[in-house]
């Protein structure tokens, strides 16, 4: 089992008893030392400090007592932020009517980033809605996804925030 996996299975259930979800769990650096958990209140509410204080106290016990991790690492807790990785299939069904970014593994209509209206998710996959293919809809496997996010328009969140000045 992946090592990320591993760290996933062992957290979850003690996390989701403080009301937490797991987003994403990846090793990050170039030795794999930073152990990055992003996490979501289970309420849909902000994330707060609090919240990511608490879940380092849980998984900080739970991986000293299981100790997957043989080496030295850092963990960071942190929420998923406004581009939001969408990893679960359960993700994407939450988010669908959302604009997503998709990264692909292999060129799909010659293409492999796609930016578009996430209008559809199944077990087998997702459709979106993007300019300059077929019907205006795209099907792209799971198993065919390398990487998935909520687009946020910073542009548009800019001007918005200095309008107001």
């Amino acid at each position: 089992m992946e090592l990320a996996k591993k760290v996933e299975s062992i957290i979850e259930a003690p996390l989701r008893d403080i009301k937490l979800d797991i987003v994403q769990v990846m090793f990050l650096g170039s030795r794999n030392n930073v152990l990055q958990v992003m996490i979501e209140r289970q309420d849909g509410k902000v994330l707060t400090v609090k919240d990511c204080s608490d879940a380092s106290f849980v998984i900080s016990t739970y991986l000293d007592l299981e100790n997957p991790i043989k080496s030295a690492y850092n963990l960071e807790v942190s929420s998923p932020g406004l581009d939001r990785p969408l990893v679960k299939q359960k993700d994407f069904v939450r988010f669908c009517g959302q604009e997503v970014d998709v990264k692909t593994l292999l060129p799909v209509d010659g293409c492999r980033r796609f930016h578009g209206l996430l209008s559809q998710a199944d077990d087998n996959g997702v459709v979106l809605e993007v300019e300059g293919v077929e019907n205006g809809k795209l099907s792209i496997a799971y198993s065919d996804i390398r990487s998935a996010k909520l687009y946020v328009d910073y542009k548009s969140l800019f001007r918005k925030t200095t309008e107001g000045q």
